[in-house]
């Protein structure tokens, strides 16, 4: 066999067994693109098309990786193959001109992939008969295995998208003698999961009194209606045994809520908060 380029020509007793699985022999004499997924060599250009067949890498960075040919058009002087060569570290490995190949006889991977499909399928058409059969056809039970496979796989990333996601919102809020929003959401996209609210009453001091409020609407055209009201007062709002943060526990909602703050008595302070939910 001739190794294009170099003059060179391998003579050996397993020559017939090179023949049978090599199909090209070559020297890289241009740059393949950067991404690592094309070889260029320019006596490829007088090749027919080896799309299709395993392209190796001998020398170089890539040597030893072997790939996948799915694009060389017949007279070109590029092969591209369908997954990048990569280097000691991983990263896809351009092909630089001096690079040793092979392009071998084997058929790759995705072409068997492809006829293995193909065969399954054709055995499974000849297995069974609906007509005479009690399990009937296999096809039938099974159904398409490629179809049916991609249908399954589509079915599953729509459930997964389908679920909710806990979501996190937190900051501090200074009270004043007016009722402020601490949560809210009063125009909801959709149908989503409010779980609750925490409150840090640490900063509230002797004679510091706050009412927090919960409001729902339970009807596109409804009002924000209070369902629950809670006063604290005092040094942590009260709360016994050290406890300085209170939850509001929400319920899932459509068209909205709203959790609120308003201190009536006593110096102004910062409470910081955090609101959980799954959309």
């Amino acid at each position: 066999m001739k190794v294009p380029g170099s003059g060179l020509h391998i003579d050996s007793p397993a020559w017939p067994l090179l023949q049978a699985l090599i199909s090209y022999w070559g020297v890289t004499d241009a740059n393949g693109n950067v991404g690592g997924t094309t070889i260029r060599c320019g006596a490829l250009a007088l090749e027919p098309s080896y799309a299709n067949h395993a392209l190796k890498i001998l020398s170089g960075p890539a040597a030893g990786q072997i790939r996948d040919a799915t694009i060389h058009p017949a007279g070109t002087d590029t092969v591209t193959v369908v997954e990048a060569f990569s280097n000691v570290a991983g990263a896809a490995q351009q092909i630089t001109p001096g690079t040793l190949f092979v392009i071998l006889s084997k058929t790759p991977a995705i072409a068997e992939v492809a006829a293995l499909t193909a065969l399954v399928q054709a055995l499974m058409l000849d297995v069974g008969d609906a007509s005479t059969s009690v399990l009937g056809s296999i096809w039938n039970i099974l159904g398409d295995p490629a179809v049916d496979l991609a249908t399954s796989i589509a079915a599953i990333a729509a459930l997964l998208n389908a679920q909710l996601v806990l979501t996190e919102d937190s900051g501090t809020l200074l009270s004043t003698a007016a009722e402020q929003n601490v949560a809210a959401d009063v125009a909801p996209a959709a149908l989503f999961k409010p779980l609750t609210v925490k409150i840090n009453l640490d900063n509230m001091l002797a004679g510091d009194t706050t009412i927090i409020r919960v409001f729902d609407r339970i009807t596109a055209a409804g009002n924000l209606e209070q369902v629950d009201l809670q006063t604290y007062a005092g040094a942590d709002g009260g709360l016994a045994d050290g406890n300085k943060v209170i939850y509001v526990i929400l319920k899932e909602n459509r068209w909205g809520f709203a959790v609120t703050l308003q201190q009536t008595a006593g110096g102004f302070v910062n409470y910081d908060w955090e609101y959980l939910d799954e959309e």
